[in-house]
């Protein structure tokens, strides 16, 4: 046995069978980038009212109001605790919800017969007529097409049959192996874009919708292990390359002697074939370069979208890998359309047209609106309007259509059940740069729809987000020590260039006010000698009082004497200073 033989082996043994329970993602991957990331999928975390713990699941969004994912992902008849989170990023992403909701799945007995149906459109349109003679035998013979015809007819009889106990419980209604359910959301979500459920095949007319070698991008957020081990939980949305493993629907009719899950199909050189109807499609991953992919643990419930169209949800993989790669087994939701349509019974569409992207946006893109019919009844739609917001406001011969045109409508018949996608093309021309909130509408055709808003929003980018993320700051935000961040002023403050004049030298005279540099010139003097009579009115006062008349005069007279004395001081005190300014005096 080779070393990867061995690797793969027992990494083998920790990867997901068929009948786990356990959450998938992808490994193998790649990053999603923002720009290719659609908010119709999401990740969500649920508690159904008998739950023992939150799960982790992906799914889709249609109609603004519903969640297809996988069943397993909801416990229960209904959530009280749904969270619902939108973005590339798992720990930040762009959007979160709080939802309530209820649970749409396929054990009904509504879904009894739908089952009971379409097993025998399978077997009588895609099997017995292209291997008719391995199906020879009689109605005793479990391999003979006798034996299925008269399963058929008889199981509806059974199905009519029952108790309105059994009807209406869950557990009498086990009837395939499907693993798909809605929640029915108590709020809308918004979302863009979206995708038309459809079947992979239509067992009336035979037309295939997906075959092998057709790709398409699986989305996951969960373990990046190998092999679908445990592994570390990736912070990104990852995606990779899938396709069908083997054509669908003729991998539910296999070699009387098929033995595993992987062995040969019915052919025309079969002995014998087994006819075993299933719910549940194989796809595998297509190596790009990085190895097969596959999905591990993570990441239940996650669409499986190819072009336009939703088949169904992700299930779980097996652990007996075909040669290098792990099978992924998804839940088709084909035969469940009845189901689906009885519980949305309405016309549905993306509950928040438009698109958003971040500022400064300048280039084309594509946007796709799906509509679905899910009632009873034909619908007649109109051809698709959008109106206002994008009047060209720049000159020259631009007009309407440069900026938003319908390339595609839903005008005409939409039957029960089918879906059709309007396909807008923005800014085709590239004459707008986006730095602001468009707000237009649209009209989509539908009779008793109102106009709808159609806006283009702008998201703030990464580094307006997070400013001081590494990646958005330049090397002197992250070093505004460094030398060569510095001016010669920041590492030379002390330099006489760096500092004016009055910073080096202080004591020069334009450097200092008049009563620093001269505090006896005569604006100053009272702040010199506040106690000199110009600076008190005139009014000075003896500090010895007098006692008598004959003691006034005298007073007054030594008073009078003392006041021209000190005046004549003062006055010959500043004659001298004055000199001395004026250089006279050494």
């Amino acid at each position: 046995m080779t070393v990867r033989k061995l690797l793969v082996n027992l990494l083998g043994v920790f990867a997901l069978s068929l009948t786990s329970f356990t959450t998938l993602a992808v490994f193998n991957g790649s990053e999603t980038v923002k720009e290719d990331y659609q908010n119709h999928i999401v990740r969500f975390v649920a508690k159904g009212n008998q739950g023992v713990q939150h799960k982790n699941c992906g799914g889709v969004l249609v109609g603004g109001k519903y969640l297809l994912t996988a069943h397993h992902c909801a416990d229960g008849s209904y959530i009280p605790d749904l969270v619902i989170y939108q973005g590339i990023n798992r720990n930040n992403p762009d959007e979160s919800y709080v939802r309530e909701a209820e649970v749409v799945h396929s054990r009904t007995h509504e879904a009894g017969f739908e089952w009971n149906n379409y097993r025998s459109k399978l077997f009588n349109n895609e099997i017995w007529p292209r291997y008719e003679s391995s199906f020879e035998g009689s109605v005793d013979d479990y391999k003979s097409a006798a034996y299925w015809l008269d399963t058929f007819e008889r199981m509806s009889v059974y199905l009519e049959s029952r108790p309105d106990s059994q009807k209406n419980d869950p557990m009498y209604n086990a009837h395939n192996d499907s693993d798909f359910a809605m929640l029915v959301l108590n709020e809308p979500i918004p979302h863009h874009g979206g995708a038309i459920l459809s079947p992979l095949v239509d067992l009336d007319t035979g037309e295939r919708f997906l075959n092998p070698g057709e790709p398409f991008t699986f989305y996951g957020w969960g373990s990046t292990g190998y092999g679908g081990a445990s592994g570390p939980t990736a912070t990104t949305l990852m995606q990779a390359e899938f396709e069908l493993y083997r054509e669908y629907p003729l991998t539910q009719a296999r070699d009387g002697n098929y033995g595993g899950l992987r062995g040969p199909l019915c052919s025309a050189e079969s002995d014998g074939c087994r006819f075993k109807a299933a719910a549940k499609v194989d796809f595998i991953g297509i190596d790009t370069g990085l190895g097969v992919p596959g999905v591990g643990p993570g990441d239940s419930g996650s669409p499986i979208i190819a072009g336009d169209y939703y088949y169904g949800s992700l299930f779980g993989a097996d652990n007996d890998p075909t040669g290098d790669a792990w099978i992924a087994s998804v839940s088709s939701i084909g035969w469940m359309m009845p189901t689906i349509a009885r519980a949305i019974d309405d016309v549905i569409y993306p509950s928040d047209m438009g698109i958003a992207f971040e500022r400064g946006n300048d280039k084309t893109h594509e946007i796709s609106i799906p509509i679905q019919n899910f009632t009873d009844t034909v619908m007649v739609l109109d051809p698709v309007e959008v109106t206002g917001g994008f009047e060209p406001d720049v000159a020259g011969d631009v007009i309407y259509d440069d900026f938003l045109v319908v390339t595609k409508d839903c005008a005409g018949l939409l039957e029960p059940h089918q879906g059709c996608m309007v396909k807008l093309l923005l800014n085709r021309n590239h004459y707008f740069e986006f730095e602001e909130q468009v707000d237009a509408q649209i009209k989509l055709g539908i009779d008793g729809v109102d106009v709808q808003p159609f806006t283009v929003r702008i998201s703030p980018t990464f580094c307006e987000q997070n400013p001081y993320d590494p990646s958005c700051m330049d090397f002197c935000d992250l070093n505004p020590w460094h030398q060569d961040c510095m001016d010669f002023c920041d590492l030379n403050p002390l330099h006489q260039d760096c500092m004016d004049t009055c910073d080096w030298n202080p004591w020069q005279p334009e450097c200092m006010d008049l009563c620093e540099y001269d505090p006896w010139a005569p604006e100053c003097i009272c702040e010199t000698m506040p106690e000199h009579t110009d600076c008190t009115g005139g009014d000075s006062q003896s500090p010895e009082g007098g006692n008598g008349s004959g003691g006034g005069s005298s007073d007054a007279q030594a008073g009078s004497s003392s006041g021209g004395s000190l005046s004549f001081g003062l006055l010959t005190l500043l004659g001298l200073l004055g000199l001395r300014r004026r250089g006279l005096f050494s």
